[in-house]
């Protein structure tokens, strides 16, 4: 099991990393043995691959969006997508290794998420999307200062990332900062 050291550090992921982050995403999401490893899997929910190699790598070649990941020893622990959509950053595909969850890695990326899109974009609102049926993911972004919007709509089903259980829906989440900019060390 990777371990967390002082050698951990945050950088900008390329095509190079397409397939690591492309596993890590599935087995954060749709791990093999969800009951035993993540608490934070769809498992129960949705069946099939969260990603594949090809969306991954038109996920890391879209314009105006950067996938982050957090390393140790070369090994990808954690990673988190932002994409800026106007005067918002949309931030999705929050993943840890599941053996790793647990170790506040979440909420590392989730500010390494928010403070580059500070610092880059200048932005200071954040969106997201949760399965509404996932309530203690919903209340890990709402203790990180996220607020339900009401804004509701069905599981993307035409978007290739699996195939819900049952009817689904999501709920967008918005963060407001009024947090300064600053320069996060993310390599």
């Amino acid at each position: 099991m990777p371990t967390m050291s002082t050698s951990h550090h945050i950088q900008q992921a390329n095509l190079e990393h397409a397939e690591a982050l492309m596993h890590l995403v599935n087995a954060a999401y749709r791990p093999q043995h969800p009951h035993a490893q993540a608490w934070t899997h769809e498992s129960d929910w949705v069946l099939g691959q969260r990603i594949n190699i090809t969306q991954m790598r038109d996920a890391l070649n879209q314009k105006n969006a950067v996938i982050l990941m957090l390393t140790d020893n070369k090994v990808i622990l954690a990673c988190v997508q932002v994409e800026q959509l106007g005067d918002v950053a949309y931030i999705g595909m929050l993943s840890v290794l599941p053996e790793c969850q647990n170790m506040g890695l979440g909420k590392i990326m989730l500010d390494a998420a928010e403070q580059f899109a500070q610092s880059e974009w200048h932005i200071k609102q954040f969106k997201m999307s949760v399965i509404t049926a996932r309530e203690s993911l919903m209340a890990y972004y709402l203790r990180r200062g996220y607020v339900q919007t009401g804004e509701f709509f069905d599981y993307p089903t035409d978007a290739n990332v699996g195939l819900p259980k049952a009817d689904l829906q999501l709920e967008y989440l918005i963060k407001t900062t009024d947090i300064g900019f600053y320069k996060p060390k993310i390599e």
